[in-house]
């Protein structure tokens, strides 16, 4: 099993660098507007300048390498790819320590028959590291992207260059709330054991032949993998006294987004 030491590491040495460039390259606005980006940017986990690769917000193995896989804001409603929609990751991040998580996680769910071979407590900490992970890489894009407009009323002047994230209700339009939520995703990737957290991850067998994916950001995400068998519904805060609960509880967020 892979020792995620070195991926918790990287994040709680190195979270307060990344969000304190976070804040004043795209949240902090001067004469209120946004302000032009610089510079060679940054690795969004270690904080080390030029980054030379980019990392997908999902891994290409989980949307079976389809380019025709995309989602949609709930911002601006505009579609986007998830084959184009990376982050900027150094090498050794990349290569090195994310690369080797997902490989972790892509053979616990491969060929395996979840129903009758569930996963145990690690494997199951192991996928709940993976699911923060992609978390997190949704803020970073919804933090770092500006709205500047939307599919259904087209471009929008006033708030064509705020990052999407500072217009999401969920966030109060507070640029510190969507700092608070940047700095607790990082918080929770940096925590060593997931043990407390088993019951908040709910393990579907499915025989459904499309991939679905439904994130909100800090509150839970549900992934199905038609290629793997399984599907995934994790809560990122809420904890339950059983895995039933959580089950029950899941499924009524399935049925409300079917």
């Amino acid at each position: 099993m892979y020792n995620f030491k070195a991926f918790r590491d990287i994040i709680n040495q190195n979270r307060k660098r990344v969000v304190d460039y976070i804040g004043e390259t795209f949240i902090n606005r001067e004469n209120g507007r946004a302000k032009p980006v610089t510079g060679p940017g940054i690795c969004f986990f270690c904080g080390a300048a030029s980054p030379a690769t980019r990392e997908h917000v999902l891994p290409r193995w989980a949307f079976d390498k389809d380019p025709r896989r995309w989602f949609s804001t709930t911002i601006n409603g505009q579609r986007q790819s998830y084959e184009k929609n990376t982050v900027p990751c150094c090498q050794q991040c990349n290569n090195e320590v994310l690369n080797e998580m997902e490989k972790a996680v892509n053979t616990i769910l491969t060929g395996r028959d979840i129903k009758t071979d569930p996963l145990t407590d690690r494997e199951m900490e192991a996928v709940i590291a993976w699911l923060e992970l992609i978390d997190y890489k949704f803020q970073v894009i919804s933090t770092t992207r500006r709205f500047v407009a939307h599919k259904d009323h087209g471009f929008i002047e006033y708030l064509n260059d705020f990052p999407i994230s500072v217009l999401d209700p969920a966030f109060d339009y507070s640029p510190n709330k969507v700092l608070q939520v940047l700095r607790a995703g990082l918080r929770r990737m940096g925590v060593k054991s997931k043990a407390k957290r088993l019951n908040s991850l709910v393990v579907f067998k499915t025989h459904n032949a499309s991939f679905y994916f439904f994130h909100n950001i800090n509150d839970f995400i549900f992934l199905e993998m038609p290629h793997k068998g399984v599907a995934l519904f994790y809560y990122y805060q809420q904890e339950f006294e059983s895995p039933e609960a959580a089950r029950d509880a899941a499924m009524e967020k399935i049925k409300a987004d079917y």
